[in-house]
């Protein structure tokens, strides 16, 4: 099975690529998706519910699928750097999550590249109107990447229902305003999308 959607960006002279995983390549690093989930400073900036082992990161992706999510693995380069989704699809609104999960990647500018990627391909390819960033309040690394792309804080009904606990907050991006901040994205990002059904539904929450 391949892929049904793939999206690909060079940016300063480096390839970013989302694409997304079959069941296979999800079983296939899994092991390596565990131990991200389960670091210790990844798991500190997320809402979780405990330790994930291998059986459960394939459980997650299954119920993303199942629910009407989109799950992308992310490439920099070719090689695998973490993965990012998009979840909670409601309508033209869906909430975006992201993880880095190589230390050395983090902080570099790569989340916001492959995230930059992946709020075109959910604006421009998939429809959506607007996307919510929910996270912790002292995670002020992604509240920083969501204010560079667009992202602005919201406190309505539909962005609070959004949140795992009070220790979080929520911002949003809609497509007009992305694409008037990012023009050059929104045209570069190349998209394989023969296969790729529109979002329905609604998606699991991480554990």
């Amino acid at each position: 099975m391949t892929a049904v959607l793939r999206a690909c960006l060079t940016h300063q002279g480096r390839r970013f690529e989302l694409y997304e995983p079959s069941p296979a390549d999800v079983d296939l690093h899994a092991a390596t998706l565990a131990g991200w989930y389960n670091e210790p400073a990844n798991v500190a900036m997320m809402e979780g519910s405990g330790v994930m082992d291998e059986a459960d990161v394939a459980a997650f992706w299954q119920e993303l699928r199942a629910a009407g999510g989109r799950g992308f693995f992310a490439r920099v380069d070719g090689a695998l750097v973490g993965d990012l989704d998009l979840r909670s699809v409601r309508g033209r609104t869906a909430e975006l999550a992201i993880m880095i999960g190589e230390r050395q990647r983090q902080g570099r500018g790569v989340g916001r590249v492959l995230a930059a990627t992946l709020l075109v391909v959910a604006f421009r390819e998939l429809g959506l109107e607007k996307v919510y960033a929910p996270s912790r309040r002292d995670n002020a690394r992604m509240r920083a990447m969501a204010a560079s792309l667009g992202f602005v804080d919201d406190e309505s009904d539909e962005a609070r229902a959004l949140l795992d606990s009070d220790a979080c907050t929520t911002q949003s991006v809609t497509a007009s305003s992305f694409r008037a901040l990012h023009a050059d994205a929104w045209s570069a990002v190349r998209v394989d999308s023969a296969s790729a059904p529109p979002l329905t539904g609604s998606s699991p929450r991480a554990t």
